[in-house]
């Protein structure tokens, strides 16, 4: 038997939950043509946390379609996936990156900061990161709901600038590298890799110690890294070992750099305890000419930095 003291709690129970919900909750209304085709999305309610991060007064967004609250910052694959959600009467689940505008901090007692997303370009820019619920409730009605994942973000890019940089250098890494070569063949790009050799790095192992050694790996890699342009990735292969990835290069364009890069490693390293100069040996291959895969370019620029080795006057084969 239905108690008759029981009430339905809906619109306040939901009301005290959009407000209250420690994540960020919008709920829109579908803008349509004539014609009933989707067009927009209308401001509808914004929760207390949704406007923090937002940083807007409600009254400036409710009435307002999505566009043009935010017409040079909105993605508009954002919206692709507002109306996905809409027209599949399903929900979806994606991340979502706000550019933080310049000079712009979020509050720090939140206890999140911004990260870099890195762009097309290559460039990075600070951005927080959400992971973003939309529930279409009916066929007019849309509720996104929003967190913030800026600190997973963070130690996730951490964790992989470990993985794909050298300890010792700080440079990329073979993977990396490898990684790099991908993206440009993908692009369509013609490339050239570059292989270095440090001739008698092995007498400064042998005379000076192991730590000393790594000290001066780590002032010849900062020499590569300094002289690179935009383009060029600089990378420890292993060793005394370093390889430079060269998008859109030609034949003259390898000699150039191979040039620049020869003379920054054969200056003169100064430590407190030592005082060395070594030379380089360097083999080139260019992709597609070459080889089409990283590790036979790879392979290719090895076998020629070893013949330039065995050609040089005096040269050593450690």
């Amino acid at each position: 038997m239905k108690d008759p003291d029981a009430t339905s709690p809906g619109p306040a129970i939901w009301d005290a939950f959009f407000r209250g919900v420690p994540h960020g909750m919008v709920l829109f209304r579908a803008v349509r043509n004539d014609a009933g085709r989707l067009r927009d999305f209308l401001w509808l309610d914004i929760n207390p946390v949704a406007a923090s991060i937002l940083r807007v007064a409600p009254q400036e967004l409710l009435g307002r379609r999505l566009r043009s609250a935010y017409p040079d910052q909105l993605d508009p694959r954002l919206l692709r996936r507002l109306a996905s959600a809409m027209y599949g009467r399903r929900p979806r689940e994606f991340e979502y990156a706000i550019p933080v505008p310049t000079g712009r901090r979020r509050p720090q007692d939140d206890g999140v900061e911004p990260v870099d997303d890195e762009g097309p370009d290559g460039r990075t820019a600070p951005a927080w990161w959400y992971a973003v619920t939309v529930v279409p409730t009916d066929d007019e009605h849309l509720v996104v709901m929003f967190r913030s994942i800026t600190s997973y973000k963070d130690v996730l890019r951490q964790a992989v600038e470990l993985m794909n940089h050298d300890d010792l250098t700080g440079l990329p890494n073979r993977r990396h590298l490898k990684s790099r070569f991908w993206v440009l063949r993908k692009r369509g790009a013609r490339m050239a890799l570059l292989y270095f050799d440090l001739n008698g790095f092995k007498n400064v192992n042998d005379r000076y110690g192991h730590e000393s050694g790594d000290r001066v790996l780590g002032v010849i890699g900062q020499r590569l890294k300094q002289n690179v342009r935009p383009g060029e990735m600089v990378a420890r292969i292993g060793g005394d070992e370093f390889a430079v990835l060269i998008a859109e290069a030609d034949v003259g364009t390898l000699d150039r750099v191979a040039e620049r890069l020869v003379q920054a490693v054969e200056e003169p390293v100064h430590l407190t305890e030592l005082s060395v100069q070594l030379s380089a040996s360097v083999g080139a291959a260019l992709y597609p000419d070459d080889a089409e895969s990283f590790e036979a370019l790879l392979g290719r620029a090895d076998e020629r930095m070893y013949r330039h080795k065995r050609q040089r006057r005096g040269g050593s084969s450690d």
